[in-house]
């Protein structure tokens, strides 16, 4: 299959939302080919050389296909998409002359599960994972409470967020509206009988670096993936948590602090 090519550096995985405002006349050609033709793009992570301006540029050989689902031209040529990632694909080969853009040739990657028992387990656990990593991004206390009325980081630019993001009012004990709000949305975003959306969309929502998002996109089978995604997790929860702890101070120190 041919694939008109957006080179970024960026990792779009399949489930996870990419806006895009594009100024390049190469990128406004591909967008104006696209639309007219009703086809998707495909995204490629940058490997050596610039997004934008002259100079060669290469990218990873594995992508991820992005579906247009808003469009919006300005009157001077430049366009605001938004975008959803659909499906991997691997390039075979690239053809940087026929078009102002790359065209790639290439095939959709399938998802391969694994081990469907390792599968369930691992799910599981990054799921509860990352419900407790959305709990710390908005504040949880020390004892897993979240704090309300912050919008979930997580659900910013997912096509299915709408509104959940907002926190309504938690219990009488501060903890169980919230927590069960968090749940929610994991279950929206990262929905529990589907381990490949739930191992594609945190791999698109965790904090991670390029290599290591590129890493993820990659793998061979979910079973790899959310492995992956489980030891990446259970770092950043600790280091959310070490940040994110009450800042208790030494009384014998106060008189100290005094100006």
């Amino acid at each position: 299959m041919e694939i008109p090519l957006f080179p970024l550096h960026a990792v779009l995985v399949p489930g996870v939302s990419l806006p895009l405002h594009i100024f390049e006349p190469r990128y406004r050609a591909l967008v104006a080919d696209c639309v007219a033709a009703g086809i998707p793009f495909g995204v490629v992570c940058i490997s050596g050389g610039r997004e934008v301006g002259p100079g060669s540029v290469s990218f990873v050989a594995i992508g991820t296909l992005a579906e247009i689902r808003q469009v919006a031209r300005h009157p001077d040529g430049r366009y605001n998409i938004v975008t959803v990632g659909t499906a991997r694909f691997r390039l075979a080969g690239v053809d940087a002359e026929s078009k102002p853009y790359h065209v790639g040739t290439g095939d959709l990657l399938p998802e391969l599960l694994g081990d469907p028992e390792r599968v369930a387990h691992l799910a599981d656990r990054v799921r509860s994972r990352f419900v407790r990593y959305l709990e710390l991004l908005e504040g949880g206390d020390s004892d897993g409470a979240a704090t309300a009325g912050h919008p979930c980081a997580a659900t910013r630019g997912h096509p299915d967020a709408g509104d959940s993001g907002v926190a309504p009012p938690v219990g009488p004990d501060g903890s169980g509206a919230a927590l069960a709000r968090l749940e929610e949305i994991a279950a929206l975003i990262a929905p529990r009988d589907d381990p490949v959306a739930l191992g594609h969309v945190v791999t698109g929502l965790v904090q991670a670096d390029l290599p290591q998002r590129q890493r993820l996109l990659e793998a061979s089978t979910t079973e790899e993936r959310l492995a992956g995604l489980d030891t990446l997790l259970a770092r950043e929860t600790a280091l959310l948590s070490r940040r994110l702890a009450p800042l208790a101070l030494d009384p014998r120190h106060l008189a100290q602090a005094r100006n």
